[in-house]
């Protein structure tokens, strides 16, 4: 049975649609997450306070700018899956025009603040929304299943961002931690596909679960789960990350593979929600845990 959608059109529902719908506020929040942990792994422990807070302004408003705009370009996909169809694009609650002007006023002055903070800021914002945008959305979305391990780059921007925003400049470790929010990003979203197969279906996007059915998708999964195991050992072994960051995460992160090895065998969809729901947990004790340590140790 399908869902109808329902809701008032009244203008205080309207804003909050524009700032918990077309953002969506909980994926762009645990993005945010992800970029300042980025700074507190980055700096050691020496917090400006001035540059955090322009920092987590910066962005927040890229992201959701970002964000805004892909459910612009997406949302006839959007309107054709059960999972989206009620969201206020595709519903008809915002006008496209309302949508692209405001997703464009947040995505520019997100990269201003970005600016101020350090030019690499900038371009780590700048790199995720081109990315997001014309790379993954508009050229390879529709197209490949290679779709979101291309387009996981994006995912990976705001910890980039986040490190060298306390470091000044790019290395090892600004690059590791993007990688391993991109290999998230990769997991993330083909688990979440794997439970909603038909709608990937009924809209033709050739999502890896969509094309060649769960069990090449849980293996695959599992593949990426490997390889943020080594990333995090990379990190450990940098000095990125301290043990209590490396045990932290590795602990969460076998739960998530254990899950995953389930789906695989036996190809219970429910299981692959299951997994995506622990990769949030895995992800977020990880990100704590860095930033726990960055400041006791």
């Amino acid at each position: 049975m399908q869902r109808p959608c329902n809701g008032s059109t009244s203008t205080p529902y309207l804003m909050h649609l524009v700032v918990a719908d077309l953002f969506k506020v909980r994926q762009t929040l645990f993005l945010v997450l992800s970029g300042v942990a980025g700074y507190f792994i980055g700096s050691l422990g020496r917090i400006d306070l001035g540059t955090l807070l322009t920092l987590t302004a910066s962005l927040y408003l890229s992201i959701s700018g970002t964000t805004g705009l892909n459910m612009y370009f997406d949302r006839d996909i959007d309107g054709m899956m059960e999972r989206t169809k009620c969201r206020s694009l595709p519903s008809g609650k915002i006008s496209t025009r309302t949508a692209l002007l405001v997703s464009l006023a947040f995505l520019v002055s997100g990269l201003a603040l970005a600016y101020m903070v350090n030019v690499w800021v900038f371009i780590a914002g700048l790199l995720g929304f081109v990315v997001d945008i014309f790379l993954y959305t508009v050229l390879l979305k529709r197209r490949t299943v290679l779709n979101i391990v291309l387009g996981s780059i994006a995912g990976g921007m705001p910890a980039f961002g986040g490190y060298v925003a306390a470091t000044g400049a790019p290395g090892i470790g600004a690059f590791l931690l993007g990688l391993l929010i991109a290999e998230w990003a990769i997991v993330h979203i083909w688990y979440i596909s794997s439970f909603y197969v038909e709608d990937y279906i009924r809209s033709r996007v050739p999502m890896l679960p969509a094309v060649y059915g769960f069990r090449v998708t849980s293996w695959a999964s599992i593949a990426v789960l490997i390889l943020i195991i080594f990333t995090l050992l990379g990190m450990y072994m940098l000095g990125i990350f301290g043990k209590v960051a490396l045990a932290s995460s590795l602990i969460s992160g076998l739960v998530v593979v254990l899950i995953g090895i389930r789906f695989a065998r036996t190809n219970r969809r429910e299981l692959a929600k299951a997994a995506y729901k622990a990769l949030n947990v895995f992800l977020g004790v990880t990100l704590l845990a860095g930033m726990v340590e960055s400041l006791l140790f």
